[in-house]
């Protein structure tokens, strides 16, 4: 899973976007934000994520970060 959630995180950084909407199961969003903050998907096990909710990764810097998480509306 960690190979795949990289695979998706270079495809979204070669589009030069600024902003991406990404939708899928919890269990590939832990692995992906983990992958994304820090990457390894270690961290994904400590991310507690409700369904229907929203989170931010974006750059702090041009370091790749958290900036919300399982953010309820």
């Amino acid at each position: 899973m960690s190979a795949r959630a990289q695979a998706v995180i270079d495809r979204l950084l070669a589009t030069g976007a600024s902003r991406i909407a990404l939708f899928a199961h919890a269990h590939f969003l832990h692995c992906f934000a983990a992958q994304w903050a820090t990457g390894s998907p270690a961290l994904g096990t400590h991310l507690a994520l409700d369904t229907a909710a929203v989170s931010v990764l974006g750059f702090e810097r041009d370091v790749r970060v958290i900036l919300k998480w399982n953010h309820q509306q």
